[in-house]
Order: C-alpha cells, then structure tokens, then sequence
C-alpha cells in the first residue's frame, strides 16, 4: 500500500512540474514554426471576417516567444499566408495596446 501511495505521490508531483513549466498559449517547449504560425494565421482570418484585429490576443501571443521566434512568425505569416502583421497593426487607431503590440513585431526586427 506504501508503495502504492509513494508512485501515485512521484506521478502527481512530476504531472505538477509539467504543467507549471509548460509556457501559455499552449506552445510545447519546443518551437513549432509551421504549426505556430497557422495558428496564428486562422486568429487573425477571424479578426479579417470581424474587422477587428484582436490586438490584446496578438500581444498576448508573441509575448510567449522570444525575439528570434517571434521574428520567425513574423515572416512566416507574411511568407506563407500573405498577412504582414506589422502593417495591419499600423492601420488600427492609436492606443497603449497598438503601441506595445508594435514594438513587440519591430523589435526583434530592430535587434538584428
């Protein structure tokens, strides 16, 4: 029974770490180029059909990457899909969140 209680301790306890180190959005550890930025690619089909680019979601996204990976989807988005983030960002009404969501897609892009 002691046994029994100790691996069911060991699994929950590993569950746990898992789960607290995993990062947000559901990314994996390990950076998944294609599948992140198809991701991103349907958000922002569904901002163009409401004509409201979600830039809360947007700055919330790429804020779970780092500034080459961020880069990456950048280009990815516009290579693969047509959609040049920066400049639909560019288009929305001055505000805080327009601000911090442009310096996030150019910042990567000033550093190299």
């Amino acid at each position: 029974m002691k046994k029994t209680f100790e691996s069911n301790l060991n699994k929950s306890e590993k569950r746990l770490t898992r789960i607290s180190s995993a990062p947000s959005f559901g990314h994996s550890n390990e950076f998944d180029y294609k599948h992140d930025t198809k991701y991103l690619w349907k958000v922002l089909k569904q901002c163009e059909t409401a004509h409201k680019l979600d830039l809360d979601f947007i700055l919330h996204f790429l804020s779970s990457y780092n500034c080459e990976q961020r880069m990456v989807l950048v280009h990815g988005i516009e290579y693969e899909y047509k959609y040049n983030l920066i400049n639909m960002v560019l288009q929305q009404s001055e505000s805080p969140m327009r601000s911090c969501t442009l310096a996030m897609l150019i910042e990567p892009i000033e550093l190299y």
